[in-house]
């Protein structure tokens, strides 16, 4: 019996592309309610298989060139970011959420005292804790170029021998 609860997936192709279709018109800065979405794709947002199609839709969304996010107050539908979110805002939370992320995995590793490890295993903790370290260094930089260029548009890389704009 458990085994065949596993195997049962529900299918949900014919409802995300009730979803697609329905919200193939929308523009940047739209909001979809989790009502029209229920409408629409007649699945219920307290069903498991909810989470399956918002993940597939959203999925669809950014192919399109469109990213799509929880719109806030939380609980109310979802937002399909406008161009200077999409481009300058939500990437910068993305790369503060993936620094707290590396914070917490360098005290996961560091909070263990050396003495309870073997030499390989303190070889790896040190080694690891190195590529964090790195990966911290280089989003303070990736942070300090962005703000330069956000700040001077002249400090922009060249593309194709052309100083870029920013919109």
């Amino acid at each position: 019996m458990t085994a065949l609860l596993l195997t049962q997936k529900r299918e949900i192709r014919k409802e995300l592309e009730l979803l697609l279709d329905e919200t193939a018109e929308l523009k940047r800065g739209a909001f979809v309610p989790h009502e029209t979405i229920e409408e629409v794709s007649g699945i219920n947002r307290d069903e498991k298989v909810w989470v399956k199609l918002i993940k597939h839709w959203k999925r669809e969304m950014l192919a399109r060139g469109l990213y799509v996010k929880a719109a806030t107050p939380l609980g109310t539908g979802y937002k399909i970011l406008t161009l200077d979110e999409q481009r300058i805002t939500e990437p910068l939370n993305l790369q503060r959420q993936a620094v707290k992320r590396i914070n917490k995995a360098a005290a996961c590793i560091g909070s263990i005292p050396e003495e309870e490890l073997d030499e390989v295993s303190l070889k790896f903790q040190t080694a690891r804790l190195r590529q964090l370290v790195e990966m911290k260094q280089a989003d303070e930089k990736q942070r300090a170029e962005v703000t330069s260029w956000l700040s001077n548009p002249e400090t922009l890389p060249k593309l194709n021998g052309e100083r870029q704009k920013i919109a």
